[in-house]
């Protein structure tokens, strides 16, 4: 993907185009801060694909001379792009945003001004384990009622998730371990455990359709399903070996495999078959894109 830049004269990008991607910026002063962002993008309704805004944002800020943005208004309501919601965001003394009102999150930061502790509107949280020199040896995610949901441990190369191995990487990528637990009830609303993302098409009627996820399955609010909707989480096994591809700023840009050991990466609709696992592009300043440019196979 190929972007034409266009700045302001003060190296301030101002537009920004790939052929069907657009993107323009305002500016509120000569340090960069932003007074508007509007975007485009190629988004595929009902089998067609056409132009649509997926952004239309004006930035608010504490006051003329601030650079702490308050709040961010989406005019378009898109799902696609940014995804702004009502509240205003605040700070601590050394600059941290400690809420964000975008991804309803309350974070609390140590002395290291590193994040230990994000909190969800809906109650629930991650805590995050440093040593003194900054480094992250664990990420504790917790449900509402307080329950332990997952603990991932790092050690070195090495990535656990309780006691037991998932990852280990390697400079080209990782080792995954494809174990995963099985979850038959289904539900409406929540989240399932899994191991790996096999797909995101939509749910039809009288269609099983199985999801496989790296840490959960998360069903968004609006979610619908007849009461017979099942998804399961089937067990695996073995290792599988994962390769990245990164960009020029380190943007994971590919992630594949080779399921069959050919030593030639398929790209495929069946997923069974399919050794792209992942495609993602990105905005000028470094937003992944969704619409046309998400996860493209």
């Amino acid at each position: 993907m190929k972007w034409l830049l266009i700045d302001c004269g003060l190296n301030f990008i101002t537009n920004a185009t790939d052929g069907t991607f657009h993107q323009a910026y305002s500016y509120k002063d000569a340090l960069g801060n932003f007074n508007g962002i509007f975007r485009n993008d190629l988004v595929k309704t009902s089998g067609t694909w056409a132009i649509q805004n997926i952004d239309d944002n004006a930035y608010f800020y504490g006051n003329p001379l601030s650079s702490k943005i308050s709040s961010i208004l989406d005019y378009t309501g898109s799902q696609l792009g940014y995804k702004a919601n009502s509240g205003t965001y605040a700070y601590d003394a050394n600059g941290n945003t400690t809420y964000d009102p975008a991804n309803k999150l309350t974070t609390l930061y140590n002395y290291l001004n590193l994040p230990s502790k994000f909190t969800k509107d809906d109650g629930t949280k991650q805590e995050l384990v440093y040593d003194a020199s900054g480094k992250k040896w664990q990420e504790n995610e917790y449900l509402i009622d307080g329950s332990l949901l997952s603990k991932r441990s790092y050690l070195s190369s090495f990535e656990f998730e309780g006691n037991s191995l998932q990852k280990v990487f390697h400079s080209s990528g990782f080792i995954q371990n494809l174990a995963a637990d099985v979850n038959s009830g289904g539900q409406s609303n929540g989240n399932i455990t899994g191991s790996n993302i096999i797909s995101t098409q939509k749910l039809k009627s009288g269609v099983k359709s199985e999801y496989i996820a790296d840490k959960s399955i998360c069903l968004l609010p609006g979610f619908e399903s007849l009461p017979t909707f099942n998804a399961e989480i089937k067990p695996l096994a073995g290792y599988q070996w994962n390769y990245i591809l990164k960009d020029h700023l380190g943007n994971t840009r590919v992630l594949f495999t080779d399921k069959n050991n050919d030593g030639f990466v398929k790209q495929d609709t069946d997923e069974s078959q399919n050794e792209v696992l992942s495609l993602s592009n990105y905005s000028p300043f470094g937003l992944e894109l969704g619409g046309s440019h998400q996860n493209l196979k």
